[in-house]
């Protein structure tokens, strides 16, 4: 049954193949884009989020616009939040995790940047430089884990 299923969803136009597919449940979830940047002593730049509750310190970063481009949507993000213009040679994509039950994907960029002065920025009120072994509560255990393992 499902060969000749096959066969028949192969004979029908592409164009009418391409429609059926727009209109079939997909899933659906989140992409986000977050940065780890580190200073020359081994510190990595943290942003304490306004709206995060329990969990405010994290890296910088951002959900990405739908059909925009992972290293695309990281520039971006680093541009609204930090001021920074950096292009995709600057960016170099460190990991793509999920996690089990939350709907989205998160790709970690390390970035070549210099960062001197963070502006001020409505979704955060503070940010820190913070060594492996002095990383703030209340931030996700993801972002932990991928900090210490990127910079130990």
């Amino acid at each position: 049954m499902l060969d000749a299923a096959s066969r028949l969803w192969a004979r029908l136009p592409i164009g009418l193949r391409s429609a059926v597919r727009r209109h079939l449940p997909r899933p659906r979830f989140r992409a986000g884009v977050l940065a780890v940047i580190s200073n020359r002593e081994g510190e990595v730049l943290l942003l304490h989020h306004r709206f995060r509750g329990a969990l405010p310190w994290g890296l910088p970063g951002g959900w990405l616009e739908p059909g925009e481009d992972p290293t695309a949507g990281m520039c971006r993000e680093l541009s609204e939040e930090l001021g920074l213009d950096v292009d995709s040679s600057q960016l170099t994509l460190l990991e793509a995790t999920s996690r089990a039950g939350v709907p989205h994907i998160e790709f970690y960029y390390g970035v070549r940047a210099i960062v001197h002065d963070v502006p001020e920025c409505p979704e955060f009120d503070g940010h820190g430089w913070f060594a492996v072994t002095t990383l703030p509560d209340g931030m996700l255990d993801e972002h932990r884990l991928m900090v210490a393992r990127l910079l130990k």
